[in-house]
């Protein structure tokens, strides 16, 4: 299967969705301080530059995965974040893309690429909560 460099509006599906997190939520506070621990403070709502700064990030780890893979040299372009209208099944599809394109060399053991898979675990979890009839159920 090739692999390839994401569009932006993938990207911007991602962090539109981290950017609408509540910090007083279970999902908020765990997504923040992931990447608090990585150099990311995400905790200020519309902060464009912070989410310039990791969605750049975000595009030079799928260029260097696309660069490991085809055995070449290409630098990331300029990234800037534009918010999306987003649905989190959409959200989750994207970043399982994302990751799926930046799964080359040693991406995989970046601390970007590792908390963007615990991410969309939290995702997936969010997904199934959200969209299923999952909190009908019986506890137990």
């Amino acid at each position: 299967m090739s692999s390839w460099i994401v569009e932006d509006k993938t990207i911007n599906r991602i962090l539109t969705w981290i950017d609408r997190l509540s910090a007083n939520t279970i999902t908020g506070s765990s997504v923040y301080k992931l990447f608090k621990k990585i150099g990311y403070d995400l905790t200020e709502k519309n902060d464009y530059k912070e989410l310039d700064k990791l969605g750049q990030e975000m595009l030079k780890m799928n260029y260097k995965a696309i660069n490991a893979r085809y055995d070449s040299k290409k630098r990331a372009t300029k990234y800037e974040f534009k918010r999306e209208l987003v649905d989190i099944v959409q959200v989750l599809k994207s970043l399982q893309c994302f990751t799926y394109q930046c799964c080359e060399g040693d991406v995989p053991k970046m601390e970007l690429y590792i908390a963007l898979n615990r991410i969309e675990e939290i995702l997936m979890s969010e997904v199934i909560s959200e969209k299923t009839n999952y909190n009908e159920m019986e506890w137990g």
